[in-house]
């Protein structure tokens, strides 16, 4: 020993444990696995690291015991001391396995210390003994190393003692085999069991698999010798029964469940096409059963099969489907019902077409509804009932026919509710002559005839009608006020300008008054702030009250939203009157043509032909379709009330 040393180890006690490894440890933070052990549930207690027979805790640390002398007189050291230690896997020289793990300020007490290895760096896993201990004390390295020696408790078992149940509360896999050999063909995992259990349950609450085979090779991932008892869903990729296999046959069960391969019994099997010449039922389904299912289903449950589930088609003069309800027995069902239960699909639910002159589809019932749609869909294209008149030609076709007459000044043609809109009328046709997006038509009887009524009301603003564009009234127009609306001139984004509408050549505004003069025998007329913002070329009249005014006159003109009358005798009373042309923006784009040609649709055409002794047909707005409509509706009539009186089918 070198004279600069001031200690010597003279005794020393270590422990080690014993270092087979077989159950492994969970992965630490960076996904290695054997890092940090995992936690173990033993017979309903939690073991930090591993697991050991009887249950007990494992300790992850070594405890040291050491005794430090003079190197010159041998005398025990009392006092602090840091020690730094390091394991070596060789006795002497080589680089250290584990370390260094520094313990400062370590009490010595007459020679006699000890350290806790582990307790500030991890220790590794002891697999490959002999191990040595190399320690510094105070920058001094002793001269020998200690070897460590084993102990009952282990860091790892050699041996899995059974019975086991526990459950890992790691995060890698909980227990796992593996055969490196590729000629090996014996089980990596054999689990025999000759009681009444399970020989391999698994259970797992988690996502993943409780049990999980994988075969790369040729053999097999999992193989049961005996029953296998599956509580929840069996997914699998392939199907195999080896009893009594045979091409052709079906898979049956007995009365407990046992499935087997069968020969078909005489029932219909798929795929089936036959033709039947005889003169009887070609096909009969009847069923006898309990008050429940179906006689008959056909169901295409792949969604990119884009057939008919069902197509029947006949050639004679019968019907191609004929449905018949009998409540002879309590029934009370539909005669046909009919579903989509795939919600992307854009075919209809019942397709009914005809090139003859009958109607597609007939419905007559007893009840209220002759026919009741519904649609839950929500969209801007969702219109529950669909009609469209395919035909081309110079025939006013009708895409919906509404007709209701259950008696003279009773019945509803058409009924529409809507949460915005109750009735939305449109006309996009490319026709250049005359059309109409809404027209009315109301004729006959002695009473009363409104070809449109609408009214408003229960809301803050109320519009029984209301029309962007020009409006057209040729027959008397009633109205208890008539007035106009502009945009504000002072204010034209947030305020309306209101006038009594005033019949005139001109966009003519008027305004009058009564006022006092003062002593001097004159006064200034106070107009409103927007009068000179609105109006322009002034027109002014004077009129003297109670008595001649021969020297009244405008002094000053309009100006400022004011005018200044003189000439008067003092207290005298005088009406004004001041008229001016509008000048807002609307007013300037939009002037009054006064004098126009008719256009050419209208030209030999009255707005009142009655007037000049003309007869009806020389009106601007008359339609010389309207006749025909007319008649064309009572020949409707007739046909829809053929159709309603035709004979029931027969029940049989």
């Amino acid at each position: 020993m070198s004279s600069r040393h001031r200690y010597i180890l003279a005794a020393t006690v270590s422990l080690l444990c014993a270092v087979v490894l077989v159950v492994p440890a969970a992965a630490s933070n960076d996904g290695l696995a054997g890092a940090v052990p995992a936690d173990v549930i033993v017979n309903d207690e939690t073991v930090k690291g591993g697991i050991v027979p009887g249950g007990r805790d494992i300790e992850h640390t070594i405890w040291f015991q050491g005794f430090l002398a003079d190197v010159n007189s041998g005398d025990p050291i009392s006092g602090s001391v840091d020690v730094v230690a390091r394991i070596y896997a060789v006795a002497s020289g080589g680089s250290s396995t584990w370390g260094p793990e520094t313990h400062n300020a370590v009490t010595v007490t007459e020679g006699w210390f000890h350290i806790e290895l582990g307790s500030v760096s991890l220790l590794p896993v002891f697999d490959e003994p002999p191990y040595y201990l190399e320690l510094t004390v105070d920058g001094e390295t002793m001269d020998a190393r200690q070897k460590l020696a084993s102990v009952p408790m282990a860091h790892n078992a050699e041996d899995l003692e059974l019975p086991f149940q526990g459950s890992i509360d790691g995060v890698s896999t909980g227990f796992s085999l593996n055969s490196t050999n590729a000629l090996n063909s014996n089980s990596t995992l054999l689990s025999q069991h000759n009681g009444l259990g399970a020989a391999v349950r698994g259970y797992h609450s988690g996502s993943g698999p409780a049990i999980m085979g994988d075969a790369a090779g040729t053999g097999l991932a999992g193989d049961f010798n005996g029953d296998v008892d599956v509580a929840g869903d069996l997914t699998t990729d392939g199907f195999m029964l080896t009893a009594s296999p045979s091409a052709g046959h079906v898979l049956t069960s007995d009365a407990v469940g046992a499935g087997s391969w069968q020969a078909p019994a005489s029932w219909l099997t798929l795929p089936y096409n036959e033709t039947y010449v005889g003169t009887g039922t070609a096909f009969q389904v009847v069923h006898d059963g309990a008050p429940s299912g179906y006689a008959g289903r056909f169901l295409v449950d792949n969604s990119s099969n884009a057939s008919d589930a069902l197509y029947v088609r006949t050639n004679g003069g019968g019907d191609v489907i004929r449905g018949f309800q009998s409540d002879l027995f309590g029934g009370g069902g539909s005669v046909a019902d009919f579903d989509i239960g795939f919600s992307s699909n854009a075919s209809p639910v019942v397709d009914a077409k005809t090139p003859g002159v009958g109607p597609a589809y007939y419905g007559d019932t007893s009840g209220p509804y002759a026919v009741e749609v519904y649609s839950d869909y929500l969209s801007t294209d969702t219109h529950v009932v669909h009609a469209e008149c395919t035909g081309t030609g110079n025939e006013h076709t009708r895409a919906v026919y509404g007709r209701s007459v259950p008696a003279g000044g009773y019945g509803f043609g058409g009924y529409f509710d809507g949460g915005h809109v109750g009735v939305y009328g449109r006309n996009s046709s490319t026709h250049s002559g005359s059309k109409w997006a809404i027209r009315g038509l109301c004729t006959g009887g002695n009473g009363t005839n409104f070809g449109v009524y609408a009214s408003a009301s229960g809301a803050a603003v109320n519009w029984a009608g209301y029309f962007v564009g020009d409006a057209r009234v040729t027959g008397t127009f009633d109205n208890s006020l008539a007035r106009l609306v502009i945009d504000h001139p002072l204010d034209p984004a947030n305020k309306y300008l209101y006038h009594s509408v005033v019949e005139s050549p001109d966009m003519m505004n008027v305004y009058n008054g009564n006022v006092v003069l003062d002593a001097a025998g004159e006064v200034w007329v106070e107009l409103p702030e927007w009068f000179d913002a609105l109006n322009r070329d002034f027109r002014y009249q004077l009129t003297a009250i109670g008595a001649p005014g021969p020297n009244l006159y405008v002094a000053d003109k309009v100006s400022a939203n004011r005018f200044r009358i003189a000439g008067g005798e003092p207290g005298m009373e005088v009406s004004w009157l001041v008229t001016g042309v509008r000048q807002d923006n609307y007013a300037v784009e939009n002037r009054i043509q006064v004098e126009e040609d008719k256009p050419e649709k209208e030209r030999g055409r009255y707005l009142h032909p009655e007037a000049y002794g003309l007869p009806r047909t020389m009106s601007v707005d008359y339609d010389e379709q309207d006749e025909k409509l007319l008649a064309d509706e009572s020949a409707s009539v007739r046909r829809s009330r053929t159709v309603a009186e035709q004979a029931e089918p027969d029940d049989d």
